[in-house]
């Protein structure tokens, strides 16, 4: 994996990867808070994809091992600066089960886990620690760990980045003026969303609620091929790994059906190569979870106006 870097707002991109999860915590009656440091400067260079990837994972993991009527705590500090370099610093802490001391070192280990009960009882934290930590290590950052058994655990990370100059005032009015206004969408347009995972069902209803459209949700491709079949689509989001039939083959059944509905895939991997593995797949276009939202408003928009 190799990292891209580019000028972000904090405040805002951060803001929006918080906002994500506001309605999976709401679900379980988690008391959900969250502080951004007005120290941070406004524009700063990071790979907004790798710290949204992390950071949600976190958030995710917090959400799914804490109780209801819990608490999590998400912060992101500014904790060292110089000239044109910053160190941010990110924690999620929470009042879940936490971890035993003997078995902190191991859950970052790929295929690990806490407790073979936790497995059964939560469904894991999979591969998602493991390669947090590696992208981490990418960023020349440091993760740590701090938790007891039955009284919650905080994961943390630090991470350096550029500081970049403001743009002045004038130019940004001499942008403006070349905006042009938005078209409206497609009447009655209708969104097809094929997703296994509950809690990406929710954010991707939050999301799409945005544009006042319709929208079908399906948990695999066998469902997808049968309603796209049924039901004339305007769009359709596509995750690629699903159980019962992927996303790559139902993309490739759809096609050969003659189905020529615009097909956008939805991957947690996101790796060096896929956009053409999915382009020869039959799909439009394709979006890393988790999902910026830039990106993802300039496809909607891009096939439903």
């Amino acid at each position: 994996m190799t990292l891209s870097c580019i000028e972000i707002n904090p405040f805002i991109e951060f803001e929006n990867i918080l906002e994500l999860f506001s309605a999976k915590t709401d679900e379980k009656n988690i008391k959900y808070n969250s502080i951004i440091d007005k120290r941070i400067p406004s524009l700063i260079m990071i790979d907004k994809l790798r710290i949204s990837q992390v950071l949600s994972n976190l958030i995710g993991n917090a959400i799914k091992f804490t109780p209801n009527n819990g608490s999590i705590e998400v912060n992101i500090i500014l904790e060292n600066e110089s000239t044109d370099e910053l160190e941010l610093k990110f924690s999620v802490k929470d009042s879940g089960i936490g971890i035993a001391k003997d078995r902190q070192k191991l859950i970052f280990e790929a295929f690990a886990q806490a407790d073979d009960s936790t497995t059964r009882e939560f469904g894991g934290t999979g591969l998602g620690l493991s390669i947090s930590v590696s992208l981490v290590e990418l960023m020349q950052g440091s993760f740590y760990l701090v938790s007891k058994e039955g009284e919650g655990s905080t994961f943390g990370f630090t991470i350096k980045s550029k500081v970049v100059e403001i743009i002045p005032k004038k130019v940004i009015q001499k942008e403006k003026k070349l905006e042009t206004k938005e078209k409206p969408f497609k009447e009655h347009a209708k969104v097809l969303v094929v997703e296994d995972n509950e809690m990406n069902q929710i954010l991707m209803d939050e999301l799409l609620k945005k544009y006042k459209i319709s929208v079908d949700f399906v948990s695999n491709g066998e469902e997808a091929i049968f309603k796209v079949s049924e039901v004339q689509y305007d769009l359709v989001f596509m995750d690629i790994n699903m159980p019962i039939l992927n996303g790559i083959d139902t993309g490739k059944f759809i096609r050969a059906s003659g189905n020529e509905v615009p097909i956008i895939a939805l991957t947690a991997n996101a790796l060096e190569g896929d956009e053409e593995k999915f382009l020869n797949a039959g799909m439009n276009a394709y979006l890393a979870k988790p999902l910026v939202f830039e990106d993802f408003d300039k496809l909607v928009k891009k096939y439903l106006t």
